[in-house]
């Protein structure tokens, strides 16, 4: 492939990573701030929003130090690319593990809610069954509390919310692999262009070394004499 056709394809893939992040990032169910996880996040919060321009637009000022910020254009485009590209990556599987959090905490609260149902359930019926006295008003505050907490969960869409949050992260795991994928065709494409090739600076043991024009001219003026 030439390397005109390998920097476009380059360029593509690129922005076809840029593009599916922000539609897996649009479609995803919006995240709890200031975000609350187990997990050490360093690019999906306000914090991370600053060092992600430092690092794909360094700024500079001028030498008295005052003055608007310039953009310091001295990084090649290839490195550029690499280092929003490296972005996109660390950002998804920040975002992967974060959704990937809160659908299981959803699924979880989900199956106590279910369980604690289905106890209150089995224990109102076994009330009904041996016609405890005096049961009839615990057994309908009960049976009103669980109803409000079914509702609750209802309303609040929990189960849909789970959902989405699984889909989710399972968006941002794959976007990370595909492009951890990419930075490494990246760097290894970086690794071979730095590399100058020994056979390069001298010619093939095997070919004739050719003579000089001085040379040339002398074995005309040999043959002129002769």
């Amino acid at each position: 492939m030439k390397p005109f056709e390998v920097e476009v394809k380059r360029e593509v893939r690129s922005a076809e990573i840029s593009v599916t992040f922000a539609e897996v990032f649009d479609v995803a169910p919006a995240l709890p701030r200031p975000l609350k996880s187990k997990f050490h996040l360093e690019f999906i919060t306000a914090e991370g929003l600053v060092r992600e321009s430092e690092l794909i637009a360094p700024l500079d000022v001028d030498a008295e130090g005052e003055g608007e910020p310039l953009v310091a254009d001295t990084d090649t485009r290839q490195a550029r690319q690499l280092a929003s590209n490296t972005l996109y990556m660390r950002k998804a599987k920040e975002y992967a593990l974060v959704h990937e959090e809160l659908a299981d905490w959803y699924d979880s609260f989900l199956s106590k809610v279910r369980i604690l149902q289905m106890i209150v359930s089995g224990v109102i019926s076994m009330i009904l069954a041996l016609k405890v006295p005096d049961a009839d008003n615990p057994v309908a505050i009960v049976t009103v509390f669980i109803g409000i907490v079914k509702s609750w969960v209802d309303i609040a869409d929990y189960e849909n919310l789970c959902s989405k949050h699984r889909t989710a992260a399972g968006g941002f795991e794959e976007l990370h692999e595909d492009t951890q994928a990419f930075i490494a065709g990246l760097e290894e494409n970086a690794a071979d262009i730095a590399k100058t090739p020994a056979s390069a600076a001298a010619p093939p043991p095997d070919q004739p070394t050719h003579g000089s024009s001085a040379d040339v001219e002398k074995s005309r003026k040999k043959r002129a004499l002769q």
